[in-house]
């Protein structure tokens, strides 16, 4: 079965008023089997726009990830978010593996661990 992700690009302005939805998500993405894959590091983009911060979140499928994105504990938390930052998000079902994604993300040095990110979500 693919896998199912999170792709987000993320720029902070508040880093205080969006500490609250870094809180909140470990518990909604774990009562759905999310995980980080991606979370902060150095990178380069060598083609095209991105922003500040980076995240992929991998789920069990395509479904559970629109089903975390819907749930009402996320749709509560994404009005915390959006007080406090600018960013893209998409979804997509992948069965090949993330390098493969159009327009990937190079990076340089190892990403944090989501325990040592402190912009991210």
């Amino acid at each position: 079965m693919a896998k199912g992700y999170w792709i987000g690009h993320v720029d902070v302005s508040n880093l205080e008023g969006y500490k609250p939805y870094m809180a909140n998500n470990p518990a909604i993405f774990a009562k759905f089997g999310g995980k980080f894959i991606v979370r902060g590091g150095k990178f380069e983009v060598p083609e095209g726009k991105t922003r500040s911060r980076n995240v992929v979140i991998e789920f069990p499928d395509y479904a559970t990830a629109l089903a975390c994105y819907n749930s009402p504990e996320y749709q509560a938390n994404i009005k915390i978010r959006q007080a406090h930052s600018a960013g893209d998000r998409d979804h997509r079902g992948v069965r090949r593996p993330l390098a493969d994604i159009e327009r990937p993300l190079r990076y340089t040095g190892s990403a944090t661990r989501s325990s040592e990110c402190q912009t991210c979500g």
